[in-house]
């Protein structure tokens, strides 16, 4: 799992695999010499959702407001999808560094027309947010083949609910907040992937249109 924001790349191995898991940091990708963090404010408990986050879609408050992450702050934040669609969300500092984390199992899937599966392994994460910070996209594809689900925002994650030390024993899911998934497409299957993210970007433009092709020439 990984992701970059801003002028640094988060990543995590089979994060929530174990009581182990970490997210690290390297700062400065601009610089000749970046700098690998390996020091971490919090481990993951790995019980509080199913199966590993595989990836993780980044997410930036515009123009210091707190109105897509609503947890007081306005700060950046690492977003990933567990294997029984719980929303896994880690909360970068002031400083850079992933400084808390928070689980909310309490997940609703929109699914439209599509099939429905109890379980997916989300192995790529997509995040997309408009120059003028108006949309926010955040995409997850199943590696298994259930579709491309959208996150539906904002998310409200109450103080309680963030995770800060190693002490996961003393861990907890978020009790009583709720996310939305929503099935937006069809997604191949996939032993091995990945996402992107485009943070502030203008407008996707619209598929050009061209002529059909015809056997002879025409006037």
């Amino acid at each position: 799992a990984g992701a970059v924001v801003g002028d640094n790349y988060y990543y995590g191995r089979n994060v929530g695999e174990d009581d182990t898991g970490k997210i690290y940091y390297v700062s400065g990708l601009g610089q000749v010499n970046a700098t690998f963090h390996t020091d971490t404010n919090f481990v993951v408990r790995g019980s509080l959702f199913d199966d590993k986050i595989l990836d993780f879609a980044p997410l930036t408050e515009p123009d210091g407001e707190d109105k897509l992450i609503d947890d007081g702050v306005s700060r950046s934040y690492l977003i990933g999808i567990g294997g029984e669609f719980e929303v896994f969300v880690a909360r970068i500092g002031t400083d850079g560094a992933p400084e808390s984390y928070a689980v909310l199992d309490g997940t609703t899937v929109d699914w439209g027309d599509a099939t429905e599966v109890l379980t997916g392994e989300f192995g790529a994460a997509f995040g997309y947010q408009s120059l003028d910070g108006e949309t926010n996209d955040l995409k997850f594809a199943d590696n298994e083949g259930a579709g491309l689900f959208q996150l539906q925002l904002p998310l409200t994650i109450p103080a309680s609910c963030w995770n800060d030390d190693d002490a996961t024993s003393t861990h907890e899911a978020c009790d009583g907040s709720q996310a939305t998934l929503k099935w937006v497409g069809l997604s191949e299957k996939a032993e091995s992937n990945d996402g992107m993210n485009c943070p502030y970007q203008e407008k996707p433009t619209a598929m050009p249109t061209t002529a059909s092709p015809t056997k002879e020439p025409e006037d």
